[in-house]
């Protein structure tokens, strides 16, 4: 769908849209409408485009600007992405105009390094990013917009790292636990995992083993995951497990679903399951119960030496 020089209402519609309801895709965010993931991406080449450009009225400046600092005006703006909270800009006029006016800034202001600009798959407008794309092949999507356009992938993770259906859950643990999902999604973009792998349910099965739960060492936990995966797979891209060998990691894998336990159970064993994806997970595995004892071995000296009256016991 073409958005170009539409503006967006604050009730997410577009101005021509004739009152139609928003479309909302639930399981993807909480706002707004999946694209068909078609993206395009501009890199202009000088600052000609402001050219006969009207700038209008100029926002106050802060004050924590540079002299001389030329903020964009919010004219040229459509307001906030719903999705990834980016500046959005309703054309690739707009936005190519816009990062003009950074790309000036840049020298004055080095907290902006935008280099070109992209249209979003998710809010269908138009971002600056500070990546320096030679073409569309290159980007790299933040994990809402990565979710917006593998639908198929993304319900697939959602299905392994949140088993409970939407309503059977709090809402904000619902929301942290498909957030985990967008989280992995880039975390597997950025380590270069090709987007076919995504669909093979040994890939969710293995990421919720090597990195829940939800604290504050996930993300942690995803990156080491999706690097040793990466490393892996490009070791043995071959290699799959078959049997009972298969079977018996099935099962470990599974433990913990509730009632899609079965089910994904199966999923499994019908599916083919690379040696990369199990290793990467029983390695997380083995650093996690490394940690959990060398944190034992610490309480327990701990306590031996409050004992023995050198220290208190924590």
């Amino acid at each position: 769908m073409d958005v170009s020089n539409r503006r967006r209402e604050p009730n997410g519609r577009f101005a021509d849209e004739g009152g139609g309801p928003f479309v909302s895709v639930d399981d993807l965010t909480d706002a707004g409408e999946a694209a068909d993931g078609d993206v395009a991406v501009g890199l202009p080449g000088d600052d000609g485009l402001m050219e006969g450009v009207e700038i209008g009225a100029r926002p106050t400046l802060r004050g924590s600007d540079s002299p001389g600092y030329e903020p964009v005006p919010r004219s040229l703006s459509d307001g906030l992405c719903p999705h990834t909270g980016k500046v959005a800009y309703p054309s690739e006029d707009n936005a190519a105009k816009a990062l003009a006016i950074v790309r000036r800034n840049s020298a004055i202001d080095p907290r902006r390094h935008e280099r070109s600009y992209y249209r979003c798959p998710t809010c269908h407008e138009w971002h600056l990013t500070s990546h320096d794309w030679d073409d569309a092949g290159s980007i790299r999507f933040d994990g809402v917009e990565l979710a917006a356009q593998h639908r198929e992938e993304f319900h697939k993770g959602l299905a392994w790292l949140c088993p409970e259906r939407r309503g059977e859950i709090p809402r904000d643990e619902y929301r942290a636990k498909r957030g985990s999902v967008h989280m992995l999604m880039r975390s597997f973009d950025r380590a270069g995992i090709p987007v076919e792998d995504w669909s093979n349910p040994w890939l969710w099965a293995c990421a919720r083993k090597a990195t829940l739960p939800l604290d504050d060492g996930f993300e942690a936990r995803c990156k080491r995951f999706t690097l040793a995966a990466k490393r892996l797979r490009s070791e043995n891209p071959e290699g799959t497990m078959r049997g009972d060998a298969k079977r018996t990691v099935a099962i470990w894998l599974s433990k913990g679903l509730g009632d899609r336990t079965v089910g994904n159970r199966r999923l499994l064993l019908r599916s083919p399951a690379p040696d990369w994806m199990v290793s990467a997970a029983r390695r997380a595995e083995d650093e996690r119960r490394g940690l959990d004892r060398l944190r034992d071995a610490g309480s327990a000296m701990r306590r031996v030496a409050a004992a023995s009256g050198f220290a208190k016991a924590s």
